[in-house]
């Protein structure tokens, strides 16, 4: 992915930071997205300052790229039906209830790695396969 496009998933919401000091500014995707702030921007949502005196920053995220996924359509259609029932009302439940759930269902929302592989863990729990469990994947850096 070309850095012209690295943070095309972030929008005017996304909070950055702007601690020239902190020691972890190279790796923080807050830093790193305010560095690529058009100069022109006189207003954004940031880090208070207030955060930089704690010893570990709540409002750290790493910097680094994901292989996630969308697409549901198809997850069950392996499983029994009573089982299906069930496994997915607890997905839901780890997604974050129905509405979160759909959205990820229709790639409106991209799961990350470590959804990905609670989903899989929950297959293999029930003895189904963990293969092809999402339709579409893409690389994109976390936010």
């Amino acid at each position: 992915m070309e850095n012209n496009n690295l943070f095309k998933e972030i929008t005017d919401s996304y909070t950055v930071c702007f601690a020239e000091n902190c020691t972890k500014r190279e790796c923080c995707m807050r830093y790193i997205a305010y560095r690529r702030l058009p100069d022109d921007t006189k207003r954004h949502s940031c880090v208070l300052p207030k955060v930089w005196d704690e010893p570990q920053c709540p409002e750290f995220v790493e910097f680094k790229l994901e292989h996630k996924a969308w697409g549901l359509k198809r997850m069950f259609d392996r499983v029994v039906q009573a089982d299906a029932v069930r496994m997915k009302s607890q997905v839901m439940k780890y997604l974050g209830g129905h509405t979160a759930y759909y959205r990820y269902y229709r790639g409106e929302k991209l799961l990350s790695e470590e959804q990905q592989e609670w989903i899989a863990n929950l297959f293999r729990q029930k003895g189904y396969s963990a293969d092809n469990l999402f339709e579409h994947y893409v690389d994109r850096y976390n936010s």
